[in-house]
């Protein structure tokens, strides 16, 4: 009966235990899993560029994508009304007013405390461009077409949701109707971009952008498939825009959706064309002049 009991005894003490270890294990682990989720919550929610886009770069890294457009635009959704430039007071002196708007700051929680004008960004277009060789002349070709020197493309559409459903008209027909609704986000240049553009992208804009690179067959194989376009810019009011476009079914053509556009204005820089898998830069240019030197890039304009 002894032996019965000490056997009981020894199988409660333990279980006491083994509940008390997986109670400290648990203990344990519970700050440790705390501390991850509060930084990957801080890093969702951060809405800091850190630091300006270095423009005297000569390499910026292998899979290299530029600024993340979306978080930019969230960040600015959220604090829209902290984007306009508060109006003057009608009992508040002119010096006042000069003074309060010295201080006015609308992109802070995106740039810090440097101004928009010393804050250069980077961004990957999606697609539009295009890359070609000529062997007999050896040199490859950088064409950018009008439409997206005027716009470009950061973040491919998204569907947000589709259905189908059946519609009818007044006289009895009926067809099937595929509606979809779609994201997209993009840079699109502020409408006093650059001195050869006028107010409505008219006058002097020199349209499509297009260079040629001497290069030898050999180096184009390779470079052809790795390079990319990278757009280097700075903010511009009205810093962004929503708009949206909507299609209504037809017969001859049952579709029908809304796409919602985000538009982050910029004023154009530089374009450069680098490898994207080495992150090396091959070429820097300026709109409307001559190739920059890669070794001598810094110049604020």
């Amino acid at each position: 009966m002894k032996k019965i009991n000490i056997i009981c005894v020894v199988s409660v003490i333990r279980r006491v235990l083994f509940i008390s270890l997986l109670a400290f294990l648990v203990g344990c682990d519970s700050p440790r899993q705390q501390q991850e989720s509060d930084v990957i919550e801080a890093k969702t929610t951060s809405s800091s560029l850190n630091k300006s886009f270095d423009i005297n770069a000569t390499n910026i890294g292998p899979e290299f994508r530029g600024e993340e457009i979306v978080s930019i635009i969230d960040v600015m959704k959220e604090h829209e009304s902290e984007l306009k430039a508060p109006e003057k007071d009608e009992f508040e002196t002119s010096d006042a007013y000069a003074k309060r708007m010295a201080s006015f700051k609308p992109l802070k929680l995106i740039l810090g405390d440097v101004s928009p004008e010393d804050y250069y960004l980077s961004f990957l277009p999606a697609a539009g461009y295009e890359l070609k060789y000529d062997a007999d002349q050896q040199k490859l070709t950088v064409d950018i077409p009008e439409a997206l020197m005027l716009s470009w493309s950061v973040y491919d559409e998204t569907l947000l949701n589709s259905r189908s459903y059946k519609a009818s008209n007044a006289f009895g027909g009926e067809v099937n109707v595929q509606e979809t609704n779609k994201v997209r986000y993009q840079l699109e240049r502020a409408r006093y971009d650059r001195e050869t553009m006028e107010t409505d992208f008219g006058g002097k804009f020199e349209g499509k952008f297009s260079r040629d690179i001497l290069m030898h067959p050999d180096q184009a194989r390779s470079w052809k498939n790795n390079a990319k376009i990278l757009i280097v810019c700075k903010l511009r009011e009205p810093w962004f825009e929503l708009s949206n476009s909507t299609s209504e079914p037809r017969f001859d053509s049952p579709t029908a959706g809304t796409t919602t556009t985000y538009s982050l204005h910029i004023k154009l820089e530089q374009i450069w064309l680098y490898d994207y898998y080495t992150g090396k830069v091959l070429k820097k240019w300026l709109e409307d002049s001559e190739e920059v030197d890669v070794a001598k890039v810094g110049t604020k304009s």
